[in-house]
């Protein structure tokens, strides 16, 4: 049945049902990596907020003076 309401206009105007959407087709890990390349603007945060973290434990651990 639901199968034939997703498909039916008449349906659709007799109990005011509209269909949902196409779900998106989902990314594969390679390609996400694809997208996210070294250079992008979110490596590049996630990079400097990595480095930020491993000079505060380094400091926290009295391994370097700032």
């Amino acid at each position: 049945m639901g199968a034939h309401l997703q498909s039916n206009p008449l349906l659709h105007d007799v109990f005011g049902f509209s269909p949902r959407a196409e779900p998106r087709e989902k990314l594969t890990g390679a390609e996400k990596r694809m997208c996210r390349g070294a250079h992008s603007e979110g490596a590049r945060a996630r990079a400097a907020e990595r480095r930020w973290g491993r000079d505060a434990k380094a400091a926290r651990a009295g391994l370097h003076e700032f």
